[in-house]
């Protein structure tokens, strides 16, 4: 992987060090530059020397100043004479006391260092004691100061560095900006890139620095107390030389020193440790989670208890906190107050609207998984307290459900392929034993072969009704067969099929009783699928019913469904539930001596349960009842013929008497 040009710890050095000599030249270039703006040196473009400048005048009236307010106003002469004495200051003066309304008529000597020498220039300058002291008396009072400054500068003052500064700036004045702005943008600049690129490492890694072993509080502590000490340097201010270059370098050394502690908070937060690795951090962490802690144990200690108490409990509290706000609002009548009871009651019922929204919220979804829709969630994330734990119950009731009933489906359509399969591959060979069996048959036969080829016959027809039988209780379990619904008059299918079993219902001994309405029952019914319900009812009639019973069939319309039942007299004891009877291969012949698969009545069901109808049992001692009923339907609508169609049936047609007879 290339190395960029930011992670090379060489020029990060280089670019510090150039930093460190760009910021030294731009504070120089800077500090010069107000130097000289501050002395007028702008505006004074043709000063011949250094006293015909206003720093020196201004030098000039500080001085007096000073001299006026210490020898004067303070009455401490022998402190300003050995400051501005001839060894410590190139001004010498005398200081006079003048009363009157002429300041420069005569007065009292109240403290003189005064030297004539052949180069000097001297003046006169005069202060109001009204200036240091507001008394009714110093009004009339002046301080008169003569002065006089020896050019030659013999004594290293202020008026000697600032003629120094003069001499090497004055000149240079305007070429002081310019160094300033280029060399403070590189500075700033090279702070953006060493920012930028802290906390690189060659091949795209990241690191804390040189210093990351230590604590964050410790680096800080070392940079910014660095930094802090190169301030205090500049406490003392720019009084002399001395103090100016002090000045300048705790100013330079306190901007390196805080250069340094950003660069490292930006390299510890690249590298993902600024709070991690610190003692802050540490302490933050532990409350964290002292307080997560708490609350965790709080609301454990709180889904512990019954919803009621929870209930109760946050009921005494938003009481009494009601009852507080009241009493202060209704008590001092403050603006403020009153805003706070308003919100605290704007709070009650966002959390009753949110509450209530979420309690409709699981009741629009528990109906719905009522009546059947298992995809439907509750979106737990929107709910909070115990309405979100409900809404995960029933999420994971209605996931439970959804994968219950795919593995019942899967199951049901694994047997329904299975017995499909079977009853294919069992069909084939079948037709063939019964084929082969009729054509025996009609062979001559000895007695008791021919006996053996009626059972087999019987057989091979039992067990070819079997598996028609297995084939279409799959079908009719998974919902795979189709449904052609027409109007159907349930009344007329029933007639039709106890006339067709009347020879089955007579060899049996059993009398059919046909009971149904003057008028037709129709519903939505496929007659294919109805036809055999009632026939495996009447089927189920003829092989169980008691000789010489009679068997009720009846049809009727009824809180606008459509019903027909079938009652016997059941020829065996009925001693099993009637849900039990209507399962897969249960028979009421325990014994199992008579013909039949045990799959009728689950056929039945599942056939009427196909067409929207309900199926079911009813066991009263031997009585025996079989039921079904569908939703009622409107009669068909019988199409007219149209009028230009004859009716046939009215047409006379007329035939010739004698029709002609061929040549």
């Amino acid at each position: 992987m290339k190395t960029r040009l930011g992670e090379r710890i060489g020029v990060r050095a280089l670019a510090f060090f150039l930093l460190a000599v760009s910021s030294a030249i731009g504070g120089l270039s800077l500090f010069g530059t107000l130097w000289c703006e501050n002395c007028n040196w702008y505006a004074n473009r043709q000063a011949g020397s250094y006293f015909e400048t206003e720093a020196f005048y201004g030098e000039i009236e500080r001085d007096t100043t000073t001299i006026a307010q210490i020898a004067g106003a303070e009455g401490e002469p022998d402190w300003a004479e050995s400051i501005y004495s001839p060894l410590n200051s190139n001004l010498t003066y005398e200081l006079w006391e003048v009363s009157g309304k002429d300041p420069m008529g005569e007065g009292t000597l109240l403290s003189a260092t005064y030297t004539v020498s052949t180069d000097t220039i001297s003046g006169s300058a005069t202060i109001p004691r009204q200036s240091f002291y507001y008394d009714e008396g110093a009004e009339d009072v002046w301080y008169r100061v003569d002065w006089t400054v020896d050019c030659t500068l013999p004594v290293g003052d202020s008026y000697y560095y600032e003629y120094l500064l003069f001499v090497n700036l004055y000149d240079e004045r305007y070429f002081l900006p310019a160094v300033a702005a280029a060399s403070l943008a590189l500075s700033l600049g090279l702070l953006i890139f060493l920012l930028w690129n802290a906390g690189r490492a060659p091949g795209g890694q990241r690191n804390a620095g040189p210093a990351g072993f230590l604590p964050l509080e410790a680096y800080l502590l070392l940079t910014v107390g660095g930094g802090a000490l190169c301030l205090a340097l500049m406490s003392n201010g720019a009084q002399n030389i001395l103090g100016t270059v002090l000045w300048l370098l705790g100013l330079w050394g306190g901007f390196l020193f805080f250069t340094d502690a950003l660069m490292g908070i930006c390299a510890r937060a690249r590298a993902g440790v600024l709070f991690r690795h610190s003692l802050s951090g540490a302490v933050l962490r532990w409350t964290w989670r002292l307080v997560r802690g708490f609350f965790r144990w709080l609301r454990d200690s709180f889904a512990a208890l019954p919803l009621v108490w929870v209930a109760m409990m946050g009921g005494v509290c938003v009481l009494l906190g009601e009852t507080v706000l009241t009493l202060i609002a209704f008590d001092s009548y403050e603006l403020f107050f009153w805003l706070l009871w308003l919100a605290a009651q704007v709070l009650l019922l966002a959390v009753l609207c949110r509450f209530f929204a979420g309690l409709h919220q699981l009741r629009l979804v528990s109906r719905k998984m009522a009546q059947g829709d298992l995809s439907v969630r509750v979106p737990a994330k929107k709910l909070w307290g115990p309405l979100r734990e409900q809404g995960e119950d029933l999420n994971r009731i209605s996931e439970g459900m959804s994968a219950a009933v795919d593995e019942r489906l899967r199951s049901e359509r694994f047997k329904t392929d299975l017995i499909t399969n079977v009853s294919h591959d069992l069909k084939t060979p079948l037709t063939s034993i019964i084929n082969y069996v009729d054509l025996l048959q009609k062979q001559p036969l000895e007695p008791q072969a021919a006996e053996y080829a009626a059972v087999i016959a019987r057989q091979g027809q039992r067990l070819k009704k079997l598996t028609e039988d297995l084939v279409e209780a799959s079908k009719a379990s998974s919902g795979s067969l189709p449904v052609n619904a027409e109007p159907t008059d349930l009344a007329e299918l029933l007639t039709q099929a106890v006339g067709e079993y009347a020879p089955r219902l007579e060899k049996s001994n059993l009398e059919p009783v046909l009971q149904l309405p003057g008028e037709p029952v129709w519903s939505m019914l496929d007659g294919r699928l109805t036809w055999r319900v009632v026939d495996n009812l009447l089927s189920n009639v003829c092989k169980y019913s008691q000789p010489g019973t009679r068997v009720y069939v009846e049809a009727e319309q009824r809180e606008g469904r459509a019903w027909l039942r079938v009652k016997n007299i059941s020829r065996q004891q009925l001693n099993i539930p009637a849900d039990e009877l209507m399962e897969r291969f249960v028979r009421g012949d325990s014994s199992r001596t008579t013909e039949g698969s045990g799959l009728g009545l689950n056929i039945a069901r599942s056939l009427a349960e196909l067409q929207n109808g309900e199926f079911g049992l009813a066991i009263d001692g031997d009585l025996f009842k079989a039921w079904a009923s569908f939703p009622l339907s409107a009669p068909p609508v019988r199409e007219e013929p149209p009028a230009d169609v004859p009716n046939l049936t009215q047409a006379s047609v007329s035939v010739p008497a004698q029709l002609p007879l061929p040549t």
